[in-house]
C-alpha cells in the first residue's frame, strides 16, 4: 500500500473518530501488529508418545486435508507438505486440486513426500477459482473429517492429534450421559468406520447410531502468524469457544478448521463467496440451512440429510450442532504479500463477500438486521431491526437471551471507555457448555492472552470509544459474562431478578447514544430506534457499588439459565 493511502486513510480515520482514537490506532499497528512469541512445539518424547496413544484411539477418522494450488510457491508448499507429514497422528490423506501451469507440480509433490500413497492429486484443465478447486478436491476425497489449510501455511506436528483426541474425548463423555448400558470403547472403534457414515440408520445397530449422533460436526483450534520464512512466529489468536453472533461479525474460527466429510460434500464451496468462501461454509455448516441449494458449487438433487432437523419454528435455524474448539495454537497463518493475513487492501473483495455471507445467514435464519463493514476491515457488525429479545432474534441463532448491552463512556461519546462486557475464553453464551468440550476458562487481557481462570474483566477499560481493543473485539457482537447495569436492557420476565438484586425497579429510558461503527461513518450520527431502550440508570442510588452490582445481576441472569448480548454500538454517557 502506499504512502499517499496510508496517509488518506489514516486522516478519514481522524476526521471520523478524533485524536485519541487515532493515536490508539496507529501505536496498535506499530507496536502490538507483530509481536513475537515463543511457539510451544511439544519435545520429541511427547511427539513419540502421541504417535504411540493415537495408534489406540478407538475412533479413528480418516482426515482429508483439501489444499487447493494455484502457482504455488514450490518451497513454501514443501515446508506444508513436510509439517503434514511429520503429524504424530497417521490416518490421513493430502487432496491437492491444481489449477496451475505448473504441470510437473505432482511429481514434484510424489518425490518430496514420504509416502506417496497418502496423496491424491490432480492436475485442473484450467483454474477455476478458490472455490472450485477446493470443490474438485471435496469429490476426490474420502475421509471421515475434511481439513482446509491454504498452500503456504504450516501446521504443528501434533494438530491432527489434538483433534482426533478431542473427538474421542468428546464421544466418550456424550455416550456415558446419554447412552445406558455403557458403550465400551471396542463398540466405538468397530462403529467408526467409514462406511458406517454413509449407510443409513436403519442399516446400523442402535450403537453406532448413538456413536454417529455423538460425532462433532466442525473443530477448529487457535493459530497464529508467520513469515515467508516460515521461522518467525507472531500475533497468537487465542479465540473463544463457538458464538454464532462472533460467526457472524467476524471469521473467528478461520484455521486450523475441520467439518465433517458427508456435510462437506453436501453443501460445497460457492464461488460467489471466493475470498470469504471458508465463512460461508461454515456458516452454512454450523447451520440447519441446508436448502442455500440454488447456488450450491455444482448443480445437485440431492436432499440433505440434516433438513428433517428443521424446528418448525421458523426462528429455530441454528441447530447449534456440536463445535469444538481446541484452545491450542497448531496453524501457523503465513504472512505473503498477497494474503489477507498479510494485505487487508489487496482483498477487499474477500471482506465483502464475508459480509454477504453474513447477511445472507441472518436472512435464512428469518432475523431482521443488517450486516455491515465496520471501521474495521473483516468485522461486521449486525443492526437489527426490531428488538431481538421480544422478537426472537437471538433465539433464532441459539441464544436464551435475557439481557443485552454496550459500554459506559466518560464524558463524551469519543470517551475513553469506563465499562462494558466481561468476557471468558469459555464455553458458548447462548447455551450451557457441551459435553466434552476442551476449553481455559479466563479472560483476555489486552494483549489476548488468558489471564487467571475464573477472573472476570472487560479488556476494553480505559480506550477510546472508537478504539478496536485485542482483536478488535471492541466491535463484534457476542455473547458475554457480564454487562454494566448502566448500559443494559433486560427481558421482561427479568425484571423482578433485577429488582431482588439491586432494590431497584427497573424502568426504561431510550438509549442515550449509538455510536456509527460503519466504514466511512463520523461515529456520531447514528439513528436510536423506537425499541432501542435501556435501564434508567439515573435511578442508580449515589455511592451504590456499580460493579458489584453489575456482576451480582447477571450471575444471577446466567443462573436462570439466560444469556447476556454485547451490543457494540450501545453507548452510556457517564459524567
Amino acid at each position: 500500500m502506499g504512502i499517499g493511502v496510508n496517509i488518506k486513510k489514516i486522516y478519514n480515520f481522524l476526521k471520523a473518530n478524533g485524536l485519541s482514537a487515532t493515536v490508539y490506532e496507529i501505536k496498535g499497528r506499530l507496536n502490538g501488529g507483530k509481536k513475537v512469541y515463543r511457539k510451544e512445539t511439544p519435545d520429541e518424547e511427547t511427539l513419540e508418545a502421541q504417535r504411540k496413544a493415537s495408534k489406540s484411539f478407538p475412533y479413528r477418522p480418516l482426515i482429508s486435508i483439501l489444499i487447493p494450488l494455484y502457482n504455488s510457491d514450490r518451497k513454501m508448499l514443501e515446508q506444508l507438505l513436510v509439517s503434514i507429514f511429520a503429524q504424530t497422528y497417521d490416518n490421513f490423506e493430502v487432496v491437492l486440486a491444481d489449477g496451475s501451469e505448473d504441470e510437473g507440480l505432482g511429481e514434484f509433490i510424489r518425490h518430496l513426500v514420504p509416502d506417496p500413497g497418502k496423496i491424491n492429486y490432480t492436475h485442473l484443465a484450467e483454474n477455476g477459482g478458490i472455490s472450485k478447486n477446493t470443490n474438485r478436491a471435496i469429490e476426490m476425497a474420502k475421509g471421515d473429517y475434511y481439513a482446509f489449510a491454504d498452500h503456504d501455511d504450516l501446521l504443528e506436528p501434533d494438530a491432527l492429534y489434538e483433534v482426533v483426541k478431542a473427538i474421542n474425548e468428546h464421544l466418550c463423555v456424550a455416550l456415558e450421559r446419554e447412552i445406558e448400558p455403557e458403550i465400551e470403547p471396542e463398540e466405538v472403534s468397530e462403529a467408526s468406520g467409514q462406511d458406517l457414515t454413509a449407510a443409513s440408520p436403519e442399516q446400523v445397530d442402535t450403537t453406532a447410531t448413538a456413536i454417529l449422533s455423538h460425532l462433532p460436526t466442525v473443530l477448529y483450534t487457535d493459530e497464529d502468524k508467520c513469515d515467508e520464512s516460515g521461522k518467525v512466529f507472531y500475533d497468537p489468536v487465542r479465540k473463544p469457544d463457538f458464538d454464532p453472533l462472533y460467526l457472524l461479525s467476524n471469521n473467528y474460527i478461520c484455521h486450523l478448521t475441520l467439518i465433517k466429510g458427508d456435510i462437506v460434500k453436501n453443501l460445497l464451496l460457492r464461488p460467489k463467496f471466493d475470498g470469504a468462501q471458508d465463512q460461508d461454509i461454515l456458516l452454512r455448516a454450523v447451520m440447519n440451512t441446508c436448502d442455500f441449494s440454488e447456488d450450491r458449487g455444482q448443480e445437485s438433487t440431492s436432499t440433505c440429510e440434516y433438513e428433517e432437523k428443521r424446528g418448525q419454528d421458523p426462528g429455530e435455524h441454528f441447530l447449534h450442532p456440536e463445535v469444538l474448539h481446541i484452545p491450542k495454537v497448531l496453524y501457523h497463518w503465513r504472512v505473503a504479500g498477497n494474503s489477507t493475513s498479510g494485505n487487508t487492501s489487496g482483498k477487499r473483495y474477500a471482506y465483502e463477500a464475508g459480509r454477504r455471507a453474513a447477511q445472507e445467514a441472518l436472512d435464512k435464519s428469518g432475523i431482521k438486521a443488517e450486516s455491515y463493514h465496520t471501521m474495521h476491515v473483516g468485522v461486521y457488525g449486525i443492526d437489527f431491526k426490531e428488538e431481538p429479545l421480544v422478537s426472537g432474534g437471538f433465539r433464532n441463532l441459539g441464544y436464551n437471551a435475557g439481557a443485552m448491552g454496550g459500554l459506559v463512556v466518560s464524558g463524551k461519546p469519543t470517551g475513553r471507555i469506563i465499562a462494558g462486557p466481561s468476557d471468558h475464553i469459555g464455553s458458548f453464551k447462548g447455551k450451557p457448555a457441551q459435553a466434552g468440550v476442551p476449553s481455559e476458562a479466563g479472560t483476555l487481557s489486552e494483549a489476548g492472552t488468558p489471564s487467571a481462570p475464573g477472573a472476570l474483566h472487560c479488556p476494553l477499560i480505559g480506550l477510546p470509544a472508537a478504539a478496536g481493543g485485542p482483536h478488535n473485539r471492541r466491535f463484534i457482537t457476542r455473547g458475554v459474562d457480564s454487562l454494566d447495569i448502566r448500559c443494559i436492557k433486560l427481558s421482561p420476565e427479568l425484571y423482578d431478578i433485577f429488582k431482588e438484586v439491586t432494590g431497584i425497579e427497573y424502568t426504561e429510558i431510550p438509549l442515550p447514544f449509538k455510536y456509527d461503527l460503519s466504514m466511512g461513518g463520523d461515529g456520531l450520527h447514528n439513528k436510536i430506534q423506537e425499541w432501542e431502550k435501556i435501564f434508567d440508570f439515573k435511578k442508580i442510588p449515589a455511592g451504590a457499588e456499580i460493579d458489584a452490582l453489575s456482576r451480582k445481576l447477571c450471575k444471577a441472569i446466567r443462573d436462570k439459565g439466560y444469556s447476556l448480548i454485547y451490543i457494540p454500538e450501545w453507548e452510556t454517557i457517564w459524567k
